[in-house]
């Protein structure tokens, strides 16, 4: 799920912002070894994810940061920590 607003409305050819906020669900089943489950897998984990994309012409420029939120692991598993993303995009 996602919502964006574009603080600044910019012409065609004018570089141009959007400022949006995601909420991202993980949802795993367990692994299996030879037909077994095992058992510090699966289970799932909420993440809110602010951002920002922008664009000039042919480049976009995409980055966010995704905060855990909730989760529920199966048995003892290391929770998520913070998750960083940088996207750049040229399209010819």
């Amino acid at each position: 799920m996602v919502g964006g607003v574009r603080p600044f409305l910019t012409g065609y050819l004018q570089p141009d912002a959007v400022v949006f906020l995601e909420l991202n669900l993980e949802n795993a089943g367990r692994d299996q070894l030879n037909g077994v489950d095992l058992a510090d897998t699966g289970g799932w984990e909420l993440f809110l994810s602010p951002g920002l994309f922008a664009t000039y012409r042919n480049v976009a420029l995409r980055k966010g940061v995704q905060i855990p939120d909730a989760e529920n692991l199966n048995s003892c598993q290391p929770v998520s920590d913070y998750r960083f993303k940088f996207e750049i995009k040229y399209t010819f």
